[in-house]
């Protein structure tokens, strides 16, 4: 039974011992990582506890041994019992003392526990007033349906936001981003609502009748805000107007062959995603025939296409639907064949149109090669015929053919005179028309070249962006120690050329990093990141932290120092216990004998 015990306690104090060390590792590997303190070991007390109820339960064994004792020597139990009375003293002295000794150095070592909330990061500053960054990502969340910042919420709550009901969070409106808007602005009111505009609407501006399909179209939407001359109050004067709109949020509708390209604010801040959806906000606007915003679309397919554009203006906190805002227009076929046809010899008959398909070449005497160039409507037909031709005849004619994708073919004939002296006229038959001779000799390549400058793709390793092709900003944040993003950059057409700026040994605070695209006939497009830097820790700080990780390796060490000597003291005192019941045993035994 004893062996055992024994056994139990080294196997307590082994978990101890290793269980410090285990918590000295890890307050090296916070330290080097997050800097992070170790949680307190809270074994270790109920471990001490339970070795003094062992020593507690060997005590009571020995007591019992006594008694026994005391039992089959009757006649003599004054003796024994004094003599025991003096060994239980003794064992309880030293017991004692031997605890006291222990918890006094146990509490030298744990005099100051870890709080646990030092074990925490230390607490976010929280949010007290709102930036125009949370507008941004607000009017994001709106559009687009995505969930609330927990801290955005928290401070929507605090302010008293319109959608807050009985202190809760029920669903973003546009009322909570106007009641944002305000208490952005220097002198926001968002307590009095206005009374909904009577004079002002929204109207469409200059919509083409037809556009090519391929290209890309503006629609301007205007603010009306006139009062007719024969509005007047009962003193005969010209009623102004007082309406304005400070926000707005709509959504674009279209036809299957058109697209939304963009939505460009002209006063507002506002923000609109792929599926037509569209917010923004700003400073009261009223002015007449004003541009509110610009819609960009692309024309998809051949046909009719419809739009409309709905949605409601803002005038503080008071919310009111605009009237819809509705056009067609044509989407016509792109022109096919050439643009443009020359000779670097020689005089057309007339001016080059597209439509027209003969034309008249005259040379000079004594020419013998010409070479026609050109360019095509569209950039995905192929043409035959530009080219260089030996003149090896005063009469002859020359085909271009152009070949759409679908296979049309649109066929231009030139027909090539060289002029000769009077005195050769006779030997001239002008009635005989050679055909010509196309000779291999350097051809010319048409080419067009590409004005595609968007990216494809953009990856930054280690981070995520949302990223669209047709927004050119983009934020991240990163820490103190970043000097570099490693950025990949796609180009949408193989023939542009990437080049990346401002990515290197970036500063505390704001970086930009450019990606320029630039597409092959030299147009640019810009895509910016724009990096904050966090500001590293001071060297104090720095040498704090690694104070604190030398006073938690000493304390360990001390721990480790208090075990291994209770349980020095702890094997030292059942070996005194042994030895002392075996004398008493042995005693009983020898009175036993001088009796009998």
């Amino acid at each position: 039974m004893k062996k055992m015990k024994n056994i139990f306690k080294i196997f307590l104090a082994l978990t101890i011992v290793f269980s410090q060390l285990s918590n000295a590792t890890l307050v090296l590997a916070a330290e080097v990582t997050d800097n992070e303190e170790p949680a307190v070991n809270e074994n270790t007390e109920p471990v001490i506890n339970e070795i003094e109820t062992e020593e507690k339960e060997d005590k009571e064994a020995i007591g019992e041994v006594g008694e026994e004792t005391i039992e089959e020597t009757p006649a003599e139990s004054g003796d024994v019992s004094d003599e025991e009375e003096n060994l239980e003293e003794n064992k309880e002295n030293g017991e004692d003392d031997s605890l006291d000794n222990g918890e006094g150095n146990s509490d030298s070592t744990e005099v100051n526990p870890e709080d646990p909330t030092t074990l925490e990061d230390e607490p976010i500053e929280e949010k007290t007033e709102f930036t125009l960054e949370d507008l941004e990502i607000l009017m994001n969340a709106y559009i687009n349906e995505e969930e609330v910042p927990e801290e955005l919420i928290n401070l929507l709550i605090e302010k008293g936001a319109p959608s807050i009901v009985e202190g809760e969070f029920t669903e973003l409106t546009l009322e909570d981003i106007m009641f944002v808007s305000e208490l952005l602005k220097e002198e926001g009111d968002t307590d009095t609502e206005r009374e909904i505009n009577e004079y002002l609407k929204l109207e469409l501006g200059e919509v083409p009748s037809e556009v090519k399909k391929g290209d890309t179209f503006d629609v301007e939407v205007i603010v009306s805000n006139e009062v007719l001359e024969e509005l007047t109050d009962e003193e005969g004067n010209l009623i102004v107007s007082e309406d304005f709109i400070d926000g707005i949020e709509g959504l674009i509708t279209t036809s299957d062959n058109l697209k939304v390209v963009n939505v460009e604010f002209s006063e507002f801040t506002g923000v609109n995603n792929e599926e037509g959806k569209f917010i923004a906000t700003g400073s009261e606007y009223s002015e007449d025939k004003g541009v509110l915003f610009t819609i960009t679309f692309e024309a998809l397919e051949e046909g009719t296409g419809e739009v409309t554009i709905s949605g409601s203006v803002a005038k503080y906190l008071t919310i009111s639907d605009f009237e819809d805002l509705t056009f067609n227009i044509e989407v016509i076929p792109c022109e096919t064949g050439l643009s443009s046809l020359s000779s670097d010899v020689g005089e057309f008959d007339k001016e080059f149109d597209s439509e027209t398909t003969e034309y008249t070449l005259t040379v000079p005497e004594g020419t013998t090669e010409i070479t026609l160039s050109g360019s095509l409507f569209n950039e995905d037909d192929e043409v035959v015929g530009l080219s260089n031709y030996t003149i090896d005849s005063d009469n002859m004619t020359i085909t271009v053919v152009v070949t759409t994708l679908s296979g049309e073919e649109k066929t231009y004939t030139i027909n090539v005179v060289r002029v000769v002296n009077s005195s050769n006229e006779e030997e001239t038959s002008t009635d005989e028309v050679e055909e010509v001779v196309e000779t291999p000799v350097v051809p010319i390549v048409y080419y067009v070249y590409s004005s595609n400058n968007y990216l494809k793709s953009l990856n930054i390793k280690d981070y995520e962006i949302d990223f669209n092709k047709n927004t050119l900003e983009y934020k991240l944040k990163v820490k103190s120690d970043v000097r570099f993003l490693d950025i990949t950059a796609v180009a949408e057409d193989y023939r542009s050329r990437v080049e990346i700026n401002g990515n290197e040994e970036f500063k505390e605070g704001e970086n930009v990093v450019t990606i320029k695209v630039t597409a092959e006939d030299g147009s640019v497009r810009e895509y910016k990141v724009l990096v904050e830097k966090e500001a590293a820790k001071d060297d104090k700080v720095v040498e704090e932290e690694n104070s604190g990780t030398t006073e938690k390796i000493v304390i360990i060490v001390l721990i480790v120092l208090v075990v291994l000597g209770l349980l020095y003291l702890i094997f030292k005192k059942d070996d005194e216990e042994k030895n002392k019941v075996k004398d008493v045993k042995n005693d009983n035994n020898g009175k036993k004998s001088k009796e009998r």
